[in-house]
């Protein structure tokens, strides 16, 4: 009975929201062509979106902003402190529980090779991968993901979007896609679970803290880079929705080229999944050839770290120095947070570079020296080599206005 009373509580904004958004009921001319041209008077690119909510929608994005900022983003820099394979277990498994909805989408959306693709790699993952944990379907059988919800499924039925909207919590959305939304939450296996809705709430806090860490920086350098965030935001929101749904019904001759640029995307697919493949089978090799050190001396240990940090890349060569080198875990660790700082993250520019090598070659020098760093509670010493390479920055910088003044 607390099931069909929960899904009929939810079915009537889905009704509502499926009025307003599917044109054939609620007249063309809500949406038709309808739309307005929304530019920035602050120099945003302009975009042709309907935003007649704009004054609400600001307030809200003011609203979520700082909920971001005061909430979101202190507990994800927490959850990122977590190790690396700890976080994709978590990640792996949320991404399997929604195969289901992958699957339903995909077959809705005409697209039965994907649907298949979906099924399998839930099967596969569910029983080989312990529950999802581990994506076994990709590594062991080459079956990759593929991302698909219920709005991008009514966009491809020619759903029109409806008006911009911003949502109290949830961020950047649209009539139609606030309908996928109560759609895919239906088909989520969690839902069904028997029992209070309430004892899902922490499920659900890991579920979405676990998905906002993979995306804390893109909207951190989106606010810096944009001259004003809310336009910036509401049209790399919409660009994304349309470049996802993307293949409305075409013409036959339309048809014919989309179904050789899908040939040509697929074999792309395979060669890059075998040159993965390929990469991943040399990377084993070579972690085989090298035999781990433990009476390294710490000369040695920092050669070994400053060759990786020189050369970093997202998988190697530290995973490689680690295998060699256990114990260099805990200077990797500090070095690891150190690039996680405000001050010192790399893809901010020059200088935050200039700073992280230095800290760097601050961190070898401690190594050289015979010092060791702890897995853990280094705060105290990260301050320390935080200051002296901030300090040498600034040594720096000030060596240079000389240089340029003469």
């Amino acid at each position: 009975m607390k099931k069909i009373t929960r899904l009929a509580i939810a079915f009537f904004p889905l009704l509502i929201f499926s009025l307003l958004g599917f044109p054939i009921l609620a007249g063309a001319q809500i949406f038709g062509n309808r739309e307005q041209s929304v530019g920035s008077p602050t120099g945003e690119v302009e975009q042709h979106v309907w935003d007649p909510l704009e004054r609400s929608n600001r307030k809200v994005f003011d609203f979520n902003d700082r909920l971001y900022s005061d909430v979101v983003e202190p507990i994800t820099t927490v959850y990122r402190k977590l190790p690396l394979p700890v976080r994709n277990v978590v990640g792996n498994g949320f991404q399997n529980l929604e195969a289901p909805s992958r699957f339903v989408n995909f077959a809705l959306q005409g697209k039965p090779h994907r649907a298949s693709n979906e099924i399998t790699r839930f099967v596969i993952n569910s029983t080989l991968g312990v529950g999802g944990m581990f994506d076994v379907a990709q590594k062991a059988f080459g079956l990759q993901d593929h991302d698909a919800d219920f709005g991008q499924t009514l966009g491809i039925w020619c759903v029109e979007p409806g008006p911009y909207l911003v949502v109290p919590a949830l961020g950047p959305s649209n009539t139609r896609d606030l309908v996928g939304l109560a759609a895919d939450s239906f088909m989520d296996p969690l839902y069904w679970v028997p029992g209070p809705s309430w004892m899902m709430y922490p499920v659900d806090f890991v579920k979405y803290t676990s998905k906002a860490s993979d995306h804390i920086d893109q909207y951190e350098t989106m606010k810096k880079a944009s001259l004003d965030p809310y336009v910036a935001m509401r049209n790399a929101y919409m660009q994304h929705r349309e470049d996802k749904i993307g293949n409305r019904p075409q013409q036959p001759e339309a048809i014919h080229a989309s179904a050789e640029d899908d040939a040509r995307r697929q074999a792309a697919d395979r060669k890059a999944a075998d040159e993965k493949a390929l990469a991943q089978a040399r990377e084993e090799e070579l972690r085989k050839e090298l035999k781990p050190r433990k009476n390294a001396s710490p000369r040695e240990l920092a050669r070994a770290l400053l060759a990786a940090a020189q050369n970093e890349s997202p998988r190697m060569p530290f995973e490689t120095v680690l295998h060699q080198y256990p114990q260099l875990a805990g200077a990797v660790a500090a070095r690891c947070a150190l690039a996680q700082d405000a001050n010192f993250r790399p893809d901010w520019g020059s200088d935050n570079k200039q700073r992280l090598r230095i800290a760097t070659e601050i961190i070898c020098q401690d190594l050289a020296r015979g010092d060791r760093f702890a897995r853990g509670g280094n705060d105290s010493r990260l301050d320390r080599i935080r200051e002296m390479a901030c300090d040498q920055q600034r040594k720096l910088d000030d060596l240079e206005r000389e240089r340029e003044s003469m």
